[in-house]
């Protein structure tokens, strides 16, 4: 025999009103994020990347290089919403400069690090980024001649 009483809960109007409201509000966060993507632009994007930089303390050539090679980007491929950019747009960037690939190589970094601080804001939803690389050729030293070394380990003794 069991007792009505005060803690006595209805279940069924509990899970009703549950799953009514988590599915209406997860619509709301769908559209919102669907409206943020589409609304925010590269410029706007790099304003605020800016803003969050000088606060964090970063030096202001770092600043001053990473606005130049985001807006040389935009400019280069006319993308104006960060939603648009992607891994084809990136490549055909880089392709249309005629620099060495070690300048490639800085400025991708520099877009890089931009997109990386859009995905922590929510801007971007997948790191396609991570998979573009370029390959630079290293410069191998050459060893030094047996004279040279002879030469030091007389000189040390």
């Amino acid at each position: 025999m069991t007792k009505k009483g005060l803690l006595d809960v209805d279940i069924k109007g509990l899970l009703n009103g549950l799953t009514i409201t988590s599915s209406t509000a997860s619509k709301e966060k769908i559209k919102q994020f669907e409206v943020l993507d589409d609304s925010m632009l590269v410029s706007d994007a790099l304003e605020t990347n800016t803003r969050q930089m000088k606060v964090s303390g970063n030096r202001s050539r770092t600043i001053s290089d990473y606005v130049l090679h985001v807006e040389y980007f935009q400019s280069g491929t006319n993308v104006n919403h960060v939603a648009d950019i992607t891994a084809d747009t990136v490549y055909k960037w880089l392709d249309s400069m005629n620099v060495s690939n070690q300048t490639k190589l800085t400025r991708l970094k520099c877009l890089k690090a931009f997109l990386s601080r859009c995905f922590d804001n929510g801007w971007i939803e997948i790191k396609f980024w991570k998979m573009i690389n370029i390959k630079v050729d290293q410069k191998v030293k050459e060893g030094d001649a047996e004279r040279e070394l002879m030469y030091c380990s007389l000189y040390w003794t």
